[in-house]
């Protein structure tokens, strides 16, 4: 996916607590539950004001610690979670794991939450274990092909700045000297079954790879720890970007494809020498495509897209296949394909709430459609729009169809209702839109609050500039 415009920067300390993790803490309490109302507190502009929200929630699936027969619960939540480093936000209809270290207490039902989409695909099960007694311990995480650690693979996977080393051995040994071995499966996932609890030295280990050190991990007697690990493959790929008359040039975002799975990364010509160098690329088959230039720069122009070698089209690419590692392809050239023009988008958002004051953390988000599957996808969005009735302003390319839509990232708005789509064309677009998200109910003390209703659709204009 290439990106224009402003770029997004993700930074954190800590991260959502695992299962494991949770289990290591002792829960006695969890259960499985949908939200049936409530909730309203926890789409606060700043959640982590909110010291709680109560829902009400039908329960779907005790795993421990709840007396048979509770069909529905009315509990509070705390909308903002330490523990997990981030917001939980509690929408009606939607299906969540609730958890807590203390008993059950039949007047003060008070709980954690994560939503169940969010949770590791072996979430529920290892706590069905767990409550039954028959967690054996264990070792569980994936194994990354990337030139980072391993300490964020939710977000190196989501970013597609990693790839899944599936065949990858993973070994824990024990203080006395026992090794015990397991194999990750295509998606990088294993599963290392353990004798008993204890401290392990762990290890990852595959052909042509590069493993981080070893690393020293304690697995509780009964419950299990999570660890994850980073291989770098040592590969790389570097070549220049050059103009019709062979100059090489400067400032060019270049894209590396991956043809067996959805992995892609970029480069820049940020090298001394103005080339571009792709580090540590997994194993593979790959193309090199490029069409525009550093994406924070609106006033530089777009290509049309080309691929290695040279100026190649999609269907006379040539495929760059990396069978090991260690594997260093030199003089991998692409030239600028012809200039697109570009053309302006310009929007401006007017959310209020009933009351009036302005709704925040919105964001403008420009999408390309695709014309076939030889196309290649470009985003491009705002900042959080925290200063209402601003214009925002892109430059995009004018070959290609777009979708223009307002995002609230906290999910106030129905997601998909306040879209634009225009066709092809150099015509600026002007595309003004309006968003009433209705007020929270009053709070209700002996129920949870109402759930919102869903967003009242205001028309958007769309006009053409003249």
């Amino acid at each position: 996916m290439m990106w224009l415009g402003s770029t997004v920067a993700i930074a954190t300390s800590c991260s959502p607590a695992t299962v494991c993790q949770l289990m290591s803490r002792g829960l006695q309490v969890a259960f499985v539950g949908e939200v049936v109302a409530g909730g309203v507190d926890s789409l606060l502009d700043d959640p982590s004001q909110a010291p709680a929200c109560t829902i009400r929630v039908r329960v779907i699936e005790i795993l421990g610690g709840i007396p048979a027969g509770q069909a529905q619960l009315t509990i509070e939540v705390p909308a903002y979670s330490g523990l997990d480093c981030q917001d939980t936000h509690y929408f009606a209809g939607e299906r969540y794991l609730f958890f807590s270290a203390r008993p059950y207490q039949p007047k003060r039902l008070w709980f954690s939450g994560r939503r169940l989409k969010d949770l590791e695909e072996f979430g529920v099960s290892l706590l069905r274990e767990y409550f039954a007694g028959r967690l054996v311990p264990q070792l569980r995480g994936r194994v990354l092909v990337t030139r980072h650690g391993a300490e964020a693979v939710k977000l190196l996977t989501f970013t597609n700045e990693a790839k899944p080393a599936g065949g990858t051995v993973v070994s824990a040994i024990s203080t006395d000297g026992r090794r015990f071995s397991a194999r990750t499966d295509t998606e990088g996932r294993y599963v290392l079954p353990l004798p008993q609890g204890g401290r392990y030295r762990l290890k990852a280990a595959r052909t042509h790879h590069t493993a981080e050190p070893e690393i020293d991990e304690l697995v509780p007697d009964q419950g299990c720890a999570v660890q994850n690990f980073a291989l770098q493959s040592g590969n790389q790929l570097s070549g220049f970007v050059r103009d019709t008359a062979g100059r090489p040039q400067k400032h060019i975002f270049v894209r590396l494809i991956d043809l067996d799975r959805p992995w892609r990364a970029e480069a820049y010509t940020e090298q001394k020498d103005s080339s571009f160098l792709f580090r540590d690329v997994p194993l593979g088959r790959y193309l090199l495509a490029v069409d525009n230039p550093d994406g924070s720069l609106p006033e530089k122009p777009f290509f049309a897209t080309t691929f290695y070698p040279g100026s190649a089209t999609r269907k006379t690419a040539k495929v760059i296949e990396l069978a090991r590692g260690g594997v260093n392809l030199r003089n991998l050239d692409l030239t600028l394909g012809p200039k697109v023009p570009l053309r302006t988008v310009r929007v401006r958002v007017a959310a209020r709430r009933a009351g009036g004051e302005a709704l925040d953390h919105l964001s403008v988000e420009v999408d390309a459609v695709p014309r076939s599957a030889l196309d290649l996808p470009w985003h491009t969005r705002s900042s959080a729009l925290n200063r209402q009735d601003d214009w925002h302003e892109f430059r995009i390319p004018a070959d290609r169809r777009v979708r223009i839509g307002v995002k609230d990232w906290y999910g106030r708005t129905t997601p998909g209702q306040y879209v634009s789509l225009h066709e092809p064309g150099v015509t600026p677009i002007v595309w003004e839109v309006a968003i009433n998200p209705p007020a929270a109910p009053p709070a209700d003390p002996n129920s949870p609050r109402a759930a919102p209703a869903a967003s009242r659709r205001v028309e958007p204009r769309t006009r053409t500039a003249r």
